[in-house]
C-alpha cells in the first residue's frame, strides 16, 4: 500500500471471555464472504456517492499475502429513464430519488439525548447546551430487474455504513395500535422487487450499531418513505399515500403481466399467442453478466429488449442478402440494399440469372414470354394462365417460383427450432435392437402451411431422406392452441412413422407400432422436459390459483361468493387467513376479494360455476361465438361446453392439491393437462 490507513487488530478477548470466539468466527469465514459483506456495508463510501471521493478498501487474507480489493455492492435496478403509467399516480419512474429535510430535532450537546423544545435542560444529564439536527432523508428506491422470494428490500445507511441491508419489515409491513405487524408487500405473490438505499444520518443507533433506535425520528422517516399504509383500503378518507414506496407498489405490483405495462421481462409464445415469463435461467445468466459489468447487462439495454418485445408478436421473417447483409422481406426478388438477386430464374435465351418476375432479360433483351408459347397451369392453385402472364392470375404465384409448400420455399420463411431439433438419435426397436442414427430437424415457419391453394392449413410439412426427418412446423396452427396438442407430440409421431416404415420387416412383431415408437421417442429425446412430477405440478397449480385470485380481486362477485359460503366453509377460510397472520385485515380482505388468496383451492370450482361471466371478464381470454353470426342456441351450447370444460379442469387441479404425497400417475397427468389448458386461457 503506497498510502492510506492500514488497520491491524490485536489483543483480542482472552480465553473464557464471552466474546473469545468472535475472532475465530471471523477468521473461519471464506474470504469472499468477508469481501461481499464489506462491499454491501460500505457500498456508498466505496462508490463515492453524492460527490464524495471514493474510498479504497482492501483485505489481507493472511500475513505476507497480497490484499484483495473490496468491490462496492450495486443493486440491479432498471434505469432512471424507465417508467410505467399508473391510473392513480400517472408517470412512475423505475427509480425514485429524494433528498428532503422533513423536520428538526433538538438534542443535548453532551449525550445526544432528544430534548423537547420547551425544556431548558437535558432530561438525561441535566445539560443545558443543545444543538438542532435537521432530519434529512436522502437516497432512492426502485424496481429490481428480477423478482425474488428473498433478494429484495432496502439498505438503510448511517454515515456511510449500512446498518440494515435488504430491510423488508420496516418498509413493507404495517403495525397497528396493538403492535401487530401485517405484511403489505408483496401480497399478490411471494416474490418482491422493490429495493433501494436510504440514508438516515440523523437517526440514532444502538450501542453495537446493529439497529436503529425506533424513536420519533425513525417514525417520521418511515412515514416519509412508505407512508402510513401501502394498502388503499387502509387509507383514511381524503388520504392518498404518495410516498415513494407507495407509488412503486401501486404502479409495479401487477404479477404475471409481462412487458412494458408492469416492466417484467417476457417472451412472446406463438403457441399461446401471448407473452410468457422469461425463464429463471435467463434471469440468472443476465445477473451474472451484470455482476461482471458486461455492456448491455450492467446497464439494462439487453434486459429491456425482453420487456419491450414481450407482448409484441415477432416481426415478419427477413432474408439476409449475402452480398450486403441487408434484411429483406421474405418475398423480395431483389435486395433493397444493393440490388442483388434474391429470387431468380435463368434467361430463356442467354441463361443468365435474372429477376424472377422479369419480362425481359436485362443482359440480352430477350422477351421471357418466348419460353412459354402456350398457356400454363399454376402448380399451386391449378389456374390456367395465358402465355404472357409471368404471375398466376388467381394466387399471384410467379411462373418459375417454387410451390409455397416446397422445401425450397419454406426454408426462406423458417428458423431452426433448437429445442426440437435432435441429431444422431437411436431408438430402441421392438426386437431389442437400436435403430440407425436419425437426425430430426424442426423449423418454425412464419406463415401458415397450405399444401393446396384452396385447401385447409396443416400444422406441419414433412420432408424425408435417408437418416433425416425434416419438419416445417406452424406454431400458430389451431391444433397447438385451441386443441392443446404440443408440437413435440406431432414431431415424435412423424419420426415414429419414419422408423416404422424403415423397419417394415418388424411389422407383425409385438411392440412394433407407431404409438409404441412415439412413446419411446418422447421418453428418450424429451423425457426430462416433458416429465411432470407431483411436486412440480402442484407448484404450478398453486401459482395458477394465485394468479386467478389476483385477477378476481376487487370484483363484486367475490364478495357475494363469500356470503354464499356455508358457515363451516367460512370457518375454514378464516383459519387460512389466521395462519397467514392476516386476521387483523379480515374485513379489508372480505371487502376487496383479497381473501381469495387464502381460500381453499377447491372452492374456486364453485366460484366459477356460480359466476362464469365474472371469470370470462377478469380471468379468461376466450373467443366465444357471436350469437348474431351462429344463432342464439348454437352460441349458448358452445359457451356451455366451454364452461363445462373449464370447470372440469379446475376440479382436476384442485383435486391434485387435496391428495397426499403419492398421488396416482393418472391424477398427475390429468391435472397437468388441465393446468396447461387453463394457463392457455389466462388473460
Amino acid at each position: 500500500m503506497d498510502h492510506g490507513t492500514r488497520i491491524e487488530v490485536s489483543g483480542w478477548w482472552p480465553p473464557g471471555h464471552g466474546n473469545a470466539n468472535f475472532v475465530k468466527t471471523i477468521a473461519s469465514k471464506p474470504q469472499k464472504s468477508v469481501l461481499d459483506n464489506l462491499g454491501r456495508r460500505y457500498a456508498t463510501l466505496l462508490r463515492g456517492d453524492v460527490g464524495r471521493v471514493p474510498v479504497r478498501m482492501e483485505v489481507y487474507p493472511s500475513t505476507g499475502s497480497d490484499p484483495d480489493p473490496v468491490v462496492a455492492f450495486e443493486h440491479c435496478v432498471w434505469g432512471e429513464e424507465r417508467f410505467v403509467t399508473d391510473g392513480r399516480f400517472g408517470f412512475v419512474p423505475a427509480q425514485i430519488h429524494f433528498d428532503e429535510v422533513i423536520g428538526a430535532t433538538r438534542r443535548c450537546a453532551k449525550d445526544s439525548s432528544a430534548v423537547p423544545t420547551p425544556a431548558n435542560y437535558c432530561p438525561q444529564c441535566n445539560g443545558q447546551e443543545f444543538v438542532t439536527i435537521e432530519e434529512r432523508v436522502r437516497g432512492w428506491v426502485g424496481i429490481q430487474r428480477f423478482d425474488d422470494t428473498n433478494n429484495f428490500g432496502v439498505d438503510v445507511i448511517r454515515n456511510g455504513r449500512a446498518i440494515l441491508t435488504g430491510e423488508q419489515d420496516a418498509f413493507f409491513s404495517r403495525e397497528d395500535d396493538l403492535g401487530v405487524r401485517t405484511r403489505e408487500y408483496p401480497v399478490d405473490d411471494q416474490t418482491g422487487r422493490i429495493v433501494g438505499e436510504v440514508h438516515l444520518d440523523h437517526v440514532p443507533v444502538d450501542f453495537l450499531k446493529q439497529r436503529f433506535e425506533r424513536d420519533p425520528t425513525w417514525t417520521n422517516a418511515m412515514e416519509f418513505i412508505r407512508g402510513l399504509s401501502l394498502m388503499p383500503t387502509q387509507w383514511a378518507d381524503a388520504y392518498v399515500n404518495e410516498s415513494p414506496i407507495s407509488k412503486l407498489n401501486q404502479a409495479y405490483k401487477r404479477v404475471r403481466d409481462y412487458g412494458r405495462r408492469a416492466m417484467y421481462m417476457g417472451v412472446w409464445d406463438p403457441t399461446k399467442r401471448k407473452a410468457v415469463r422469461i425463464s429463471r435461467e435467463v434471469e440468472r445468466d443476465y445477473y451474472k453478466r451484470f455482476l461482471a459489468r458486461e455492456p448491455g447487462y450492467y446497464d439494462d439495454a439487453e434486459w429491456w429488449k425482453h420487456v419491450e418485445g414481450a407482448d409484441t408478436p415477432p416481426p415478419p421473417l427477413r432474408v439476409e442478402c449475402e452480398t450486403c447483409h441487408y434484411q429483406n422481406l421474405v418475398d423480395a426478388a431483389e435486395c433493397d440494399g444493393c440490388g442483388a438477386l434474391l429470387q431468380s430464374k435463368p434467361c430463356v435465351s442467354c441463361a443468365e440469372d435474372i429477376p424472377l418476375l422479369a419480362t425481359s432479360c436485362p443482359e440480352c433483351g430477350e422477351d421471357q414470354a418466348r419460353g412459354s408459347p402456350v398457356p400454363w397451369n399454376c402448380q399451386f392453385c391449378g389456374y390456367t394462365n395465358s402465355a404472357e402472364d409471368l404471375g398466376c392470375g388467381q394466387c399471384a404465384l410467379a411462373i418459375d417460383a417454387p410451390h409455397p409448400a416446397s422445401r425450397e420455399a419454406l426454408a426462406r420463411l423458417s428458423q431452426l427450432d433448437d429445442e426440437l431439433t435432435k441429431s444422431g438419435c437411436r431408438i430402441l426397436l421392438a426386437n431389442g435392437a437400436q435403430s440407425d442414427p436419425l437426425d430430426i430437424k424442426v423449423w418454425g415457419c412464419s406463415t401458415e402451411l397450405k399444401p393446396t391453394w384452396d385447401g385447409p392449413a396443416v400444422p406441419l410439412a414433412l420432408f424425408k431422406e435417408p437418416g433425416v426427418v425434416e419438419i416445417f412446423l406452424d406454431p400458430t396452427h389451431p391444433v397447438f392452441g385451441d386443441l392443446q396438442v404440443k408440437p413435440v407430440e406431432l414431431v415424435a409421431t412423424e419420426a415414429a412413422l419414419y422408423l416404422y416404415e424403415l423397419n417394415r420387416s418388424l411389422i407383425g412383431h409385438k411392440g412394433h407400432t407407431i404409438s409404441a415408437l412415439t412413446a419411446r421417442i418422447l421418453e428418450g429425446l424429451w423425457g426430462d422436459e416433458l416429465s411432470a412430477g407431483p411436486e412440480a405440478v402442484k407448484a404450478g397449480i398453486t401459482a395458477f390459483f394465485d394468479a386467478v385470485a389476483e385477477r378476481l380481486r376487487g370484483c363484486s362477485e367475490a364478495t357475494d361468493f363469500y356470503l354464499d359460503l356455508r358457515e363451516t366453509q367460512q370457518q375454514e377460510l378464516a383459519t387460512g387467513i389466521v395462519n397467514a397472520g392476516r386476521m387483523g385485515d379480515l374485513t379489508e380482505l372480505l371487502d376487496s376479494g383479497g381473501y381469495l388468496a387464502y381460500m381453499p383451492r377447491r372452492y374456486f370450482v364453485d366460484f366459477f360455476n356460480n359466476s362464469p361471466d365474472a371469470w370470462f371478464e377478469h380471468v379468461w381470454l376466450v373467443s366465444l361465438p357471436d350469437p348474431d353470426l351462429v344463432g342464439n342456441e348454437v352460441a349458448r351450447r358452445q359457451r356451455q361446453a366451454e364452461v363445462d370444460f373449464i370447470g372440469r379442469c379446475l376440479g382436476d387441479c384442485a383435486a391434485l392439491l387435496g391428495v397426499g404425497d403419492a398421488p396416482a400417475a393418472e391424477a398427475i397427468g390429468r391435472a397437468h393437462s388441465a393446468l396447461e389448458s387453463l394457463e392457455a386461457r389466462l388473460r
